[in-house]
């Protein structure tokens, strides 16, 4: 039996001098890959929100149509959001991609097949300035911490809670601060018009 594979080889990011990256990578699929949503292949009746999870039900899977054509679809992801897309073929062989991205700040980037690939961050300064983060990640964050000190405070020993507390309360300061200062991801100048996984 072969066993489906995801190969991802030379995967480059390089900076055009024009705002915008060039992200390269060679890529293969194999055809073989098994029909479960945990691999892509199938939808869950629960819907697309189901892929990529561990899916038990006794209802029939439907296949994910474009499994069923033997093409896998290769996005580049900037930030969080899919700024561009490419079908390869699922047959085994290896398969050079290119994309020209632009871009206008500082940035991460990344090359994924959802849900079995997601490459490491690239990340590409533009202007010698940070990444900047968005508001709603600063609001997750924020409400991460929340729901930790919630759950984690109570087993803090009596002695170590006051400085526990402070570093939680530092930690907020810093994510309540980012939520004022970071763009929105709905803001009209972030790109909105690639669909996206679940």
């Amino acid at each position: 039996m072969r066993f489906p594979f995801v190969i991802v080889t030379m995967a480059t990011v390089a900076t055009l001098g024009t705002g915008k990256v060039t992200v390269k990578a060679v890529v293969a699929f194999s055809p073989e890959t098994p029909r479960e949503p945990a691999h892509g292949s199938a939808i869950a009746v629960g819907g697309l929100r189901d892929v990529g999870d561990t899916v038990n039900k006794h209802e029939a899977l439907r296949p994910e149509p474009m499994y069923e054509r033997g093409v896998r679809l290769v996005e580049v992801v900037v930030n969080g959001r899919v700024a561009a897309r490419r079908e390869v073929p699922a047959d085994g062989r290896e398969h050079p991609v290119e994309f020209a991205i632009p871009l206008d700040r500082t940035s991460w980037v990344a090359l994924r097949q959802f849900p079995q690939l997601h490459t490491n961050p690239v990340y590409v300064l533009v202007g010698g300035k940070p990444i900047s983060g968005s508001r709603d990640s600063a609001q997750w964050a924020l409400a991460c911490i929340d729901q930790l000190w919630r759950g984690r405070s109570r087993r803090i020993a009596e002695g170590e809670r006051a400085d526990a507390e402070k570093a939680y309360e530092q930690a907020r300061t810093y994510y309540r601060h980012e939520r004022v200062v970071c763009r929105s991801l709905t803001s009209p100048d972030m790109s909105t018009s690639a669909q996206e996984h679940p």
